[in-house]
């Protein structure tokens, strides 16, 4: 479920951290944002894994591949 953080950003319920002060990850499809890698839940999915690439970063909500919204 999509819930809006104090901060106002959109994230998801199953992230480790619910309220994020600088988010890393976004989801271009539903808006998700994530703080860093501990709120991904495909990472620890050894499933998703193939032979040359760690599991791919998921949206918890609509597993749309997320995007790095660092800034340089």
């Amino acid at each position: 479920m999509i819930i809006i953080s104090s901060k106002g950003y959109k994230v998801s319920s199953e992230s480790a951290n619910l309220d994020p002060k600088n988010p890393n990850y976004m989801c271009p499809k539903c808006g998700c944002v994530y703080q860093n890698i501990t709120d991904i839940k495909s990472l620890y999915d050894k499933h998703l894994e193939t032979e040359d690439r760690y599991p791919p970063m998921l949206c918890n909500e609509c597993g749309t591949e997320l995007v790095d919204i660092c800034e340089e």
